[in-house]
């Protein structure tokens, strides 16, 4: 069975039974999907630079010992998934002490955690106010300085009490994004908002604009004070890139970067040469080796970067989808650094004889569909249509069919570029589904109906007899003669048990969630049915699995026994043993909040579960689920999907598929 979700969510109905399975259960957690993903901090100790942690939009941390040449999932910080690591400072005079800033970008909440051994575990120090910036003072390592949305916030005694310091009902010094502290005085602070800089002198009693020369109603997104002359000040906003030689009363808008790339969230001074600025902006990194006279792009535009860490002898950009790039020769070139790092969002998954087909999603030049062969190498494959993204992904003798937002594309074996499908209009998919990896019998739901093929794909039909409106996910099982479909909706899945031909009156609930939206539904494997997967010690049958998860049982005793099905909600996760004809709340240790997706692998052994950004995982049918703490999706501003850390494996691309040149 392959089934589908809507953007930015994984689809994990792996069937795998033509070939040596690439079993998720098996396969290694650093090589399950490809390196790269996003990155939202680099920060490095400064007693140990080759020391660097690395964070991510879903609160993963991880580690790098050699620079950033080599990464490992170290950590996730707080209990919460949709938490964005927004600041990692380094305590100078504590060894392994670690400072980190969060917010949530479903609720205004976040806070503060410390770490004392390298990253490795982490404490709250505060909470309740989405921290989106944090500074350590360079003269006074107590004095921490938190950024939030609700205000200014200081500690003076290394974080374990903290005092507002910005006034509480001032309009104007609320959304505050970024923070700087005087090298020298650390009373003297700068935040940004997204109206306009402020400073204090006098440690919050105080607060003036610094508008002198800003233009109004500018978001400030990164303040940089000068280490050598601290009277020199940089700030970057929607505006544009602006200097003060009088620490802040005048500002000058500094000439030479296009409005286009204007978005610079990322504005660092390089720690060996002070007259050097970098800035990462959304089109790419900019670079001034005269104190912002004069700039230059340095990199590809088609880079988004987050943030820019500068070591000796080396440059880390922290990057929205392509992950860390780095150069060793002072800028005149980059490369990936991912190897062992990846936070991407997996959209569909398809097994072949090749290997497995994963859909990542991301912007064009670093989203697309990529095939893992079996020995754990990567190839990414030719642009999709318009370039569109992969919602549903299924493999057959007919090639590689994808579902995307521009109707359906098929990838012939070894073809070197995707088809558009006859009959099949080009407008928005939901989702694909079939009984099986290499079936010849699809459907998919679209903006425009329900569609049936039964040749892999090659051609398609609508179906005139769908309900309507359509929903958007779907599963499919030809169930001894009986062809079972179920579309689901906001709290209800309707049925067939012809294909689709007809389906059966009425809309089955949710026990408790009618309002609920549905993201997936998955299929336990079907017991009375051979699966073809050789029975080893180490892939026991599933009739030799001992479930206790008392609806699994059920359908395993008897072929007659009804489809054990699991839905991902909104509001948790639901089970029918019955074809879908009830429901029932189910997932001991799953978090009774939105669950994005859910995955039983064709053996049935394990299962998986996703919430925004965390993925659980059940080894007893689905009745208890443990956070596996690996490193998640990313992208803050959209639902995430769970993902697998990644991989010391190599990217390979197919003619006219290569990702962008990163130099400029």
């Amino acid at each position: 069975m392959t089934a589908v979700m809507r953007w930015l969510r994984i689809t994990i109905a792996l069937a795998g039974l033509l070939a040596a399975p690439l079993a998720w259960g098996q396969v290694p957690p650093d090589q399950a999907t490809p390196p790269g993903g996003t990155v939202r901090v680099l920060a490095a100790d400064p007693v140990q630079p080759q020391t660097v942690l690395l964070g991510t939009a879903t609160g993963a941390v991880f580690r790098s010992t050699d620079a950033g040449r080599n990464w490992r999932f170290l950590s996730h910080i707080g209990r919460h998934e949709d938490w964005v690591v927004s600041g990692l400072v380094a305590d100078r005079a504590r060894p392994g002490r670690w400072y980190a800033s969060l917010w949530s970008w479903t609720a205004r909440n976040g806070g503060v955690f410390d770490s004392q051994d390298g990253g490795a575990t982490w404490q709250a120090l505060w909470l309740g106010h989405a921290v989106r910036a944090i500074a350590l003072a360079p003269s006074n390592d107590h004095i921490l300085v938190a950024a939030a949305l609700d205000g200014v916030f200081r500690s003076e005694d290394a974080g374990v009490q903290w005092q507002r310091i910005s006034p509480a009902h001032n309009r104007e010094l609320e959304n505050v994004e970024s923070v700087a502290i005087d090298p020298l005085h650390p009373q003297d602070i700068y935040v940004g908002t997204w109206h306009l800089p402020w400073k204090t002198i006098d440690g919050g009693r105080d607060w003036w604009q610094m508008r002198q020369g800003v233009i109004d109603d500018s978001d400030v997104f990164s303040i940089a004070v000068d280490r050598a002359q601290p009277t020199t000040i940089y700030l970057s906003a929607c505006s544009g890139i602006y200097r003060s030689d009088d620490r802040g009363n005048q500002f000058r808008k500094i000439q030479g970067i296009p409005y286009s790339a204007r978005r610079t969230p990322a504005l660092v001074q390089d720690p060996e040469h002070p007259d050097t600025i970098y800035a990462g902006t959304t089109q790419g990194l900019w670079v001034s080796e005269d104190k912002g006279a004069t700039w230059k792009r340095i990199t590809s535009p088609q880079l988004s970067i987050n943030s820019v860490l500068a070591l000796p002898h080396r440059l880390l950009l922290g990057t929205n989808f392509a992950g860390v790039i780095a150069s060793t020769d002072g800028g005149e070139s980059f490369h990936p650094s991912n190897q062992g790092f990846s936070s991407r969002h997996v959209a569909a998954v398809a097994n072949s004889p090749d290997g497995r087909y994963l859909s990542v999603t991301g912007d064009q030049a670093w989203g697309g569909v990529f095939l893992q062969r079996p020995e754990g190498s990567w190839e990414q494959l030719p642009a999709l249509p318009r370039r569109a993204q992969a919602v549903g992904l299924h493999w057959s003798a007919a090639g590689l069919a994808a579902a995307t937002a521009a109707g359906m594309a098929l990838l012939p074996p070894g073809g070197k570029r995707w088809l558009q499908a006859p009959g099949m209009p080009v407008s928005p998919l939901y989702a694909l589904a079939s009984d099986r990896s290499g079936s010849a019998n699809l459907w998919a739901a679209g903006q425009l109906g329900l569609y049936h093929s039964s040749d892999g794909g090659r051609h398609w039909a609508l179906q005139r007899n769908a309900p309507a409106p359509l929903y958007r996910v779907l599963a499919y099982r030809d169930d001894h003669g009986q062809q079972w479909l179920w579309v689901a909706g906001d709290g209800y899945v309707v049925r067939s048990r012809d294909g689709g031909r007809h389906f059966l009156a009425g809309r089955l609930s949710l026990d408790g969630a009618e309002r609920a939206r549905i993201n997936q539904l998955a299929l336990a494997p079907n017991a009375g049915a051979g699966l073809g997967l050789p029975e080893t010690p180490a892939r026991p049958s599933v009739k030799q699995v001992a479930w206790r998860s008392h609806a699994w049982s059920r359908a395993k005793q008897s072929s007659a026994a009804g489809a054990v099905l699991l839905a991902a909600t909104t509001a948790g996760l639901y089970t029918s043993d019955d074809f879908g004809a009830t429901w029932t709340r189910s997932g001991h240790g799953l978090p009774a909040e939105n669950i994005t997706s859910v995955y039983i692998e064709p053996d049935g052994i394990y299962a998986f579960a996703g919430t925004v950004g965390a993925t659980f995982r059940s080894q007893d049918g689905g009745a208890h689920w443990q956070n596996v703490h690996l490193a998640p999706a990313v992208e803050a501003e959209a639902r995430l999907a769970p993902v697998l850390p990644l991989p010391p494996a190599r990217v390979a691309a197919r003619a006219g598929a290569g990702q962008p040149d990163l130099n400029p």
